[in-house]
Parts: structure tokens; sequence; C-alpha cells
């Protein structure tokens, strides 16, 4: 198992704080998720999500998720939580008397380390942790079927921990189908198929951009060289 160099450890030395970021209720809000659902939801401390984020794993397990004992391959710390929330990374708590992080906290802060141990930055982990959120709370139609095919039982959704070589892959198909489709891509979604007809369903949050207007016009250049290429050898 890699293990990650985190990208820095503490706040920045003068102690000033960053510019106001949204709570993790602010991003289930933008996500279409009601007022009474986010305020029923199961909370944590800040010493409790680090102590439980260190010592288990919070996995899909068909319409739900279960905690299971998995010890973190990098404990994180109050310093790194802080820091992410500082970076944008991670959302900010709600305040309630006190700090408090949902429980699925838990998933977003492991798969930060995953993503570290894959060497990437935390300015391209940000919109990653994003598209989690917005994968599992998301009331666009197309995510709520496929949350509704998992209750049904017709997949398997499995957590992140996943191959390096198949998240590398799944980022270049994103790129490439951005480029094609000149759109943001957010996930990737791998079906495997067993033989018996079993469907299981891997959720890699990705974060490809279309192309920019200088990338569109070398494109166009590049075809108009091609093409006039072509005609010279004919």
């Amino acid at each position: 198992m890699l293990h990650p160099t985190p990208e820095g450890t503490r706040m920045p030395a003068n102690g000033k704080t960053g510019p106001p970021k949204a709570t993790w209720a602010d991003w289930l809000a933008e996500d279409g998720v009601d007022a009474t659902t986010i305020e029923q939801m199961p909370v944590l401390t800040r010493d409790e999500l680090i102590a439980r984020t260190n010592t288990h794993a919070l996995v899909a397990k068909g319409n739900d998720w279960e905690f299971v004992e998995e010890p973190l391959f990098s404990p994180v710390s109050i310093d790194d939580i802080e820091l992410w929330e500082y970076r944008g990374v991670l959302p900010r708590p709600v305040r309630r008397k006190r700090a408090t992080y949902p429980e699925w906290a838990v998933l977003l802060i492991r798969t930060v380390r995953q993503y570290q141990a894959y060497g990437r930055s935390l300015d391209e982990i940000g919109p990653l942790i994003r598209a989690v959120v917005r994968s599992i709370f998301s009331t666009h139609p197309i995510d709520i079927e496929i949350r509704d095919d998992v209750g049904r039982g017709a997949h398997d959704t499995l957590d992140l921990r996943l191959p390096a070589g198949l998240v590398r892959e799944a980022h270049r198909l994103a790129t490439w189908h951005a480029r094609i489709a000149n759109a943001p891509t957010y996930e990737v979604n791998v079906v495997v198929v067993a033989t018996n007809g079993h469907k299981t369903t891997y959720h890699i949050p990705v974060a490809a951009e279309s192309m920019t207007d200088h990338e569109k016009k070398n494109a166009r250049l590049q075809a108009l060289y091609d093409e006039l290429r072509t005609r010279a050898k004919d």
C-alpha cells in the first residue's frame, strides 16, 4: 500500500482563516436535499469524527451504509481536517453549539487520503470530493435512478477502495469524454456484469473539464494542417 505525503499539515502560521466556505449542509442543499432531512442526519463532533475515521471505513450496503472496522493506513489529525477545510477540499462543519459533521464525512476524509496516495494534489482532490457527495445525495433524476437500482438489488455499489490503475483509466476516459462532448465530466460509472447476470457498479468521482478556447483553436489548426498535408500528397 502506498503511503501519501500529506500536502501540508497545519493552518497558515499567521493564524488567519480563509474566506467563508460552504458547510456540508450547504452542499446538500445545493444537491436538492430538503432542510428537514439535513437537520435529522446523525452527526459527530470533530473528535468523534477523527477517531471514527482512523478506525472504521464507511461502505455501501444495498441502499444503506455501514461502518466496518478497518484502520486507516495513514491516520488523520485535527490539523489535517482544518487544513482541508481551509483549502475547500472538505465542507466546513455545521455549528450546533459545537462543530458537527455527518457520519458520511468519514467517507470523504478517507477518500482524500486515498487520492493523496495516488499522488493527487489538494487542488485536484477538491472537485472529486464534491462529486462524491453529489453522486450520493443529488436529486437529479439520473442519480435517483441509480440509487433506486441499488435499492432493488439490481446492482451492488462498492466503496472507493479501487485499484489505482482503474482510477487512472477512469480519469483518462473522463478527460476524453469531456473533450469530445465539450462538457465537464464529474463521474465515471463502471458496470461489471458476471456470467450469472449479477451487476456491480463502481462509482468513480472525476473532475474533467471540457476543451478550453485555446485548446479548441489548436485542435482546429491541427485538423486544417492534417487536411492540407493530405491534399498535398494527393
